[in-house]
């Protein structure tokens, strides 16, 4: 298990470069000004969503690599938290995926922050 959730939790930490260069972009646009700098304001709020879910998840997986967590603990808090939609104990696999869905979504949405700086310019 602690193999699959660091090597996952190592993915999600690439995260951080997106974000960085969301924000680049973000600033960019900015300077651009004109009617797509709003869709770039409303894409930065999702980014901003997407990239702190993903830097939650990858602090969870480190805490299941590294044992500090067992996943009847973590879905036992995030059930009292109201964090979590469905009780139950998923796999590790399937709790995976969720966070690279994630992950995925903040680069797709990083490919249409780019696409409309290009239409900006």
């Amino acid at each position: 298990m602690s193999v699959h959730t660091r090597v996952t939790a190592n993915l999600l930490a690439t995260a951080r470069y997106i974000a960085v260069a969301n924000l680049a972009v973000f600033i960019l646009s900015a300077q651009l000004g004109g009617g797509l700098f709003l869709l770039q304001t409303i894409l930065a709020g999702v980014l901003l969503y997407l990239h702190v879910r993903v830097y939650f998840d990858q602090q969870l997986f480190i805490d299941l690599a590294y044992h500090h967590l067992t996943t009847e603990e973590l879905d036992r808090s995030l059930n009292e938290l109201d964090l979590q939609k469905t009780l139950g104990n998923r796999p590790l696999e399937e709790r995976a995926q969720g966070a690279l869905r994630l992950w995925k979504n903040a680069v797709y949405a990083s490919g249409v922050q780019l696409i409309l700086l290009f239409l900006q310019a």
